[in-house]
C-alpha cells in the first residue's frame, strides 16, 4: 500500500530507477504501518462537525479500535453507522443523549472486548444495545437513573454478553434480590470483577448472596452505598451459616471494597484469611 503524499512521489518518480521505485515502495508501506494506522487506533470526538467529516472519509476506517464520544451527542442514526463503518472496533465509550430515538444498530460489533456507556437520563433499552455486542468481556454503565438495577437485569446482561468478566454498573434505583429469584440464577462463570454502586444500598447483605450464588470465580467486588451519611453505617450480623458456604462458593475473592455500608466482623474475617490462603 503506497501512502507517501502524491505530491512528493508526483515529482520524484521521474528520477527514480526501477530498484528505486522499488525501494520507495517499501518504504511507503513502512510509513503506512508505522504511522499512519497508529495515528487512527485511538479516536477521541470532541466535535461532532468533525467527526461527521470523519465518517465520510472511510479510507482509514478499517484502522480505528477504539472510539470515545462521552465528550459529545451524536445523533442516533449516525451512532447507528458505527456497527457498520467501523467493523474491528475493540472499545467504546459514548454517552446517551435523552433527546435522542432509540439506537438501533445494523449490524453487531463481533469485536467489541469492551464497553462504557454513560446513560444519565435516556431511556434507551439498554438490553438492545448490549444484544449487538456478543464478545464483550468488561462493561462500564454510569449514571443509569431511569432502568433499574435488578437481579433479572444482570441475568439479561451475562446472557447476552457470556464472555463479560468486567461489570461496573452504577444505578440510581435497585431493587432487593429476592430468595426465590437465587434458586433460579445462572452461573456467571467467567465474571471476575464487578462493582455496583447504588444509593440506599442497606440490603448488600442480599447482593452478598446473589455474588455467593452465581459468581464463583469473582476476584474483586465492590458494593457502594452513593447516599452518604453523617451517621456511620450500622453493621449487621449475617445468619450463622452464611460466612462458610460464601466462602466456599467465592473461593478466588480476594478483594472487597464496602463504601458507606458497614459488612459483617466475621465475613471480613473470613476475607482476611481467603487473602493469606491466595497469597
Amino acid at each position: 500500500m503506497f501512502s507517501l503524499p502524491t505530491e512528493i512521489v508526483d515529482q520524484i518518480i521521474p528520477y527514480l530507477s526501477s530498484k528505486d521505485y522499488n525501494q520507495l515502495i517499501r518504504v511507503g508501506r513502512a510509513y503506512y504501518s508505522k504511522f499512519i494506522k497508529p495515528l487512527y487506533q485511538n479516536i477521541t470526538i470532541e466535535d461532532s462537525d468533525k467527526f461527521m467529516l470523519f465518517l465520510k472519509e472511510n479510507a482509514h476506517h478499517k484502522h480505528v479500535r477504539s472510539i470515545d464520544m462521552s465528550h459529545v451527542y451524536v445523533d442516533a442514526d449516525q451512532t447507528e453507522r458505527l456497527s457498520v463503518l467501523f467493523p474491528y472496533l475493540t472499545h467504546y465509550n459514548f454517552e446517551l443523549d435523552m433527546h435522542n430515538d432509540d439506537i438501533n444498530f445494523p449490524q453487531p460489533f463481533l469485536h467489541l472486548v469492551s464497553l462504557t456507556i454513560v446513560v444519565g437520563y435516556s431511556e434507551q433499552p439498554l438490553l438492545a444495545i448490549f444484544a449487538k455486542m456478543p464478545s464483550l468481556e468488561s462493561l462500564y454503565i454510569v449514571d443509569m437513573y431511569y432502568e433499574e438495577l435488578t437481579v433479572d437485569l444482570l441475568s439479561h446482561i451475562h446472557k447476552l454478553c457470556p464472555y463479560l468478566k468486567n461489570l461496573y454498573i452504577e444505578s440510581f434505583m435497585v431493587k432487593r434480590p429476592t430468595e426465590e429469584q437465587f434458586e433460579s440464577l445462572q452461573l456467571h462463570n467467567r465474571l471476575q470483577t464487578l462493582v455496583i454502586r447504588s444509593y440506599s444500598l442497606d440490603h448488600h447483605y442480599l447482593w452478598l448472596r446473589y455474588v455467593g450464588f452465581c459468581c464463583p470465580n469473582l476476584e474483586y467486588l465492590k458494593l457502594e452505598d452513593k447516599l452518604v451519611s453523617s451517621k456511620k453505617p450500622k453493621s449487621i450480623s449475617y445468619p450463622a451459616k452464611f460466612h462458610d458456604w460464601f466462602w466456599s462458593s467465592c473461593r478466588r475473592l480476594i478483594q472487597f471494597e464496602a463504601v458507606n455500608i458497614t459488612p459483617d466482623d466475621l465475613f471480613l474475617k473470613k476475607l482476611k484469611l481467603q487473602q493469606e490462603r491466595l497469597q
